[in-house]
């Protein structure tokens, strides 16, 4: 595919670099990407308390992470402790609630409320920071926008921005990216699984990785950190709980609830307990094709806005857009009026 000269590109195009979410956020809703990303109009979302837990465990492994390069590049530094950890996610939680109510765009609390927004964050750094991945951070909180080339040596002529949690080593010593997410269930992998939006993501950073380091990346592993207290009895049944109990020779009554049988199975340690982190990795060195799959894209996206740029074209609104699409949908019938 061939795009206009970089000079005329320049001219033309009215943003300065384009990023993984521009790029999803271009496919999902042409209106959207015009709204957010050529305007820098975002629309204030209601803050939900899964959102505010998810943050500040990022904030709380982030911080982690940041900690350790600086043990192996300083080695003489004051240490930090789990709780010193948990104590910093937990006060970005309540800077975040105290705001989010303040500005009334705090959702309204129905299964959860602070106490049990800070519990689930201790509880799951608490799994984290306990038995924490086997990585050697390199670079952490990378936000940098990067030039690159397509296949054949061309030079892109609208550079990429990415934010990279973390370049690292693993165990056999490979340069790896990782990204840490929260979820409450994992996205598992099968061998005839594809995932767009893991793909897609790991190969803007593969790229942003290969500028930063001037190596290529073994691979890419996504961290889905499972949110709250490891649950080992997941799935199980009254008769699993009991054929359990029977197993180990563990006493119970004919009539023993479900959590104190639990609570038996805990205090015999016969039931280990499950980790937290579901690992997604997509190994650079054995699939090339969804590289070639995303300079594609890219090329399509900054054709097609070079031409709607050009010619004064409306910017496609998705009208089945789950969330907030009549907003979209009336700024576009005012454009088209």
């Amino acid at each position: 595919m061939q795009l206009p000269a970089q000079q005329e590109l320049t001219e033309v195009l009215p943003i300065s670099h384009v990023s993984y979410s521009s790029i999803k956020s271009y496919c999902q809703d042409q209106q959207s990407f015009y709204k957010g990303y050529i305007l820098g109009q975002r629309d204030e979302i209601e803050v939900k308390p899964s959102y505010v837990i998810g943050t500040a465990v990022h904030a709380g492994i982030e911080s982690y992470w940041i900690h350790q390069k600086a043990i192996n590049s300083w080695g003489e530094i004051t240490p930090m402790t789990n709780s010193d950890f948990i104590i910093l996610a937990q006060g970005q939680a309540d800077h975040m609630i105290r705001k989010a109510e303040a500005d009334w765009n705090m959702v309204r609390w129905v299964t959860q409320n602070r106490e049990t927004v800070m519990s689930t964050i201790k509880e799951t750094l608490e799994a984290y920071l306990n038995k924490p991945p086997k990585y050697k951070p390199l670079y952490t909180e990378i936000d940098d926008i990067v030039a690159f080339t397509d296949f054949e040596g061309v030079d892109m002529p609208v550079p990429l921005k990415v934010k990279i949690d973390m370049i690292a080593e693993d165990e056999e010593w490979n340069l790896i990216i990782v990204d840490h997410k929260t979820t409450s269930s994992g996205f598992e992998k099968e061998d005839s699984d594809i995932a767009p939006d893991f793909d897609l993501q790991a190969w803007a950073y593969f790229i942003g990785c290969m500028s930063i380091t001037g190596k290529q990346p073994k691979k890419i592993i996504f961290d889905q950190i499972t949110k709250g207290k490891p649950n080992p009895f997941k799935g199980m049944l009254q008769k699993d709980l009991r054929e359990l109990c029977d197993k180990h020779s563990i006493a119970y009554e004919k009539y023993t609830k479900n959590e104190e049988l639990k609570e038996k199975i805990l205090e015999a340690w016969v039931l280990e307990m499950p980790d937290i982190i579901q690992k997604y990795e997509i190994d650079f060195s054995t699939n090339m094709q969804p590289i070639q799959a995303f300079i594609y894209l890219y090329k399509q996206i900054i054709l097609d806005l070079y031409t709607k740029t050009l010619y004064q074209v409306p910017f496609i609104i998705n009208p089945f857009k789950q969330f907030w699409w009549d907003i979209g949908y009336k700024k576009w019938l005012e454009e088209i009026a």
